[in-house]
């Protein structure tokens, strides 16, 4: 005995792309038989409603894949931990793969949150584990991260939760100062100035309120061993800057001899944290000099200054192999007062995974003072996991005069997309029950005949409670490519019936 799905050798299959959107299409064939099918991927994953592992906080039910948990508004300055419940709601032993990270951190914003692991990666019928998230937010905002689980789940072997969060100011009046597109941080960040002697520099900062009261502003001064070579301008306006308002200020420094000097700026006013406080850092010169500020806007959406020191990174996140990912701009300044000179080649690419990523090289190689460039670098990984590099920017002059070097530390993971592929419940009782259920099979590249030629994956759906076997499986795709997709039906007393019409799938990046 054969067992068809009702209408399944007349299924119509279609695929809808939409630029930026993630839609979900049904097509049915004659007398109501279907199949739909989703198409997700990245940092909004596709919404299924039958996975068998649930996850959650603490005291509140939990989630199934490709929800959001939305954690509600948080204080920015604050470090909030969460205790997550893992819950297996089936009747059947479900066992987390990836160790010894069961649990995989994502998303945008990731960089805000981390976690610790379950105990154990086995979770017996109806048992639970936890496992501790915390979020540190750095910025305001909505902040968006995704919670991945990889198991046996029959259901959905990819677990996939959204997780939201908002970062909110404290209370009361909260400064914020910013040099261009940089943000300043009280008692760490320097201010540099380098300038002929005889002659000076000015750079103009720009004082945020980004709390919920009026921030007074009660003294600005300048203090310390060479304050005497530097000096400050008056408010662009009232000492008083209401809840989002701005002022501005400007430091002049002026060398009187080829020297370095150095200052503090302070602000005194009614913040809780007052005063704020940066270091003032002036090279006097013996005649005009290029001075090189290399910039880029980080995973946390502020643009970062990467002219020197360690640290500065930039993940790519998960892009699909075959993909590229969206190139990242980063901006040379020559903010001296003479000609910067790049050398022919001045970005490179070093590192265990340097081929996975590409960069452009600055199309102006000689700027003038207070000109600029771009290069840019984009991700294109080969294959799946995780993968690292270092960009690296020389110039002959940049430093003063002298030859100076910036690195950014790259990373991004070759990532999977996921395909949600649903049909109609079968009528037939003995797939319906133990012994029964689906198996979904596909092939890149070619079409098939049968689920042993070469090159087919093929995936079962068994029955495991219920009226009706599962009518959805979540599969994931490792690369872009031209998939060919075919359904059957199986039970105790037949191996499979008949394949369904065959239907395919364009993977796209990233």
């Amino acid at each position: 005995m054969t067992i068809k799905l009702p209408n399944l050798q007349n299924i119509r299959f279609c695929f809808l792309f939409v630029l930026f959107l993630l839609t979900l299409v049904t097509c049915d064939g004659g007398g109501g038989g279907g199949l739909k099918f989703f198409l997700g991927g990245g940092s909004t994953p596709p919404t299924v409603t039958n996975s068998s592992l649930k996850v959650g906080r603490q005291g509140y039910a939990g989630l199934p894949t490709g929800r959001t948990l939305k954690l509600g508004s948080l204080y920015a300055s604050s470090v909030n931990q969460y205790t997550m419940v893992i819950t297996n709601t089936s009747s059947e032993s479900i066992t987390l793969s990836g160790a010894p990270n069961y649990v995989i951190l994502g998303g945008s914003h990731s960089d805000q949150f981390s976690l610790t692991q379950p105990t154990s990666n086995v979770l017996s019928a109806s048992a639970t584990q936890t496992f501790t998230l915390t979020f540190s937010p750095k910025t305001l905002g909505v902040k968006k991260a995704t919670l991945k689980i990889v198991s046996d789940d029959p259901l959905s072997s990819n677990f996939l939760l959204n997780i939201e969060v908002t970062a909110t100011p404290l209370p009361g009046p909260d400064i914020n100062l910013s040099y261009g597109d940089n943000s300043l941080t009280s008692g760490v960040s320097n201010l540099n100035f380098a300038t002929s002697s005889g002659t000076t520099q000015t750079n103009q900062l720009t004082i945020y309120n980004i709390g919920d009261q009026d921030l007074t502003i009660s003294n600005t001064s300048i203090t310390g061993t060479d304050s005497s070579k530097f000096s400050l301008s008056a408010l662009s306006g009232s000492s008083t800057i209401v809840s989002g308002g701005s002022r501005t200020i400007s430091i002049t420094f002026a060398p009187t001899s080829s020297a370095s000097y150095s200052a503090s700026f302070n602000i005194q006013s009614n913040d809780s944290s007052s005063p704020f406080q940066i270091a003032l850092n002036g090279t006097g010169t013996s005649g005009p000099v290029p001075n090189i500020k290399v910039s880029y806007v980080n995973n946390s959406s502020i643009t970062e200054d990467a002219t020197t020191g360690t640290g500065h990174t930039f993940s790519f996140g998960s892009i699909l192999p075959g993909a590229s990912s969206s190139s990242i701009s980063v901006t040379i300044l020559n903010s001296g007062t003479a000609n910067l000179t790049l050398p022919s080649t001045p970005v490179t690419l070093s590192g265990t995974n340097q081929s996975e990523f590409s960069v452009t090289q600055p199309p102006l190689l000689t700027l003038s003072p207070n000109s600029s460039t771009t290069f840019t670098i984009k991700f294109s990984p080969s294959n799946n996991g995780s993968k690292t590099a270092k960009v690296t920017l020389a110039s002959s002059n940049g430093d003063l005069g002298s030859a100076s070097s910036s690195a950014i530390d790259l990373s991004g993971v070759g990532g999977s997309k996921d395909v949600l592929i649903q049909w109609n419940n079968a009528k037939e009782k003995d797939v319906n029950k133990s012994g029964g259920g689906f198996k979904v099979c596909y092939k890149k590249g070619s079409t098939f005949t049968a689920e042993g030629d070469s090159g087919v994956t093929c995936t079962n759906v068994p029955w495991t409670s219920g009226s009706y076997a599962p009518n959805s499986k979540l599969i994931t795709f490792t690369s872009t490519g031209t998939y060919y997709v075919k359904l059957k039906s199986y039970s105790t007393l037949n191996t499979g019936s008949a394949f369904s019409s065959q239907f395919s799938i364009n993977i796209t990046g990233p």
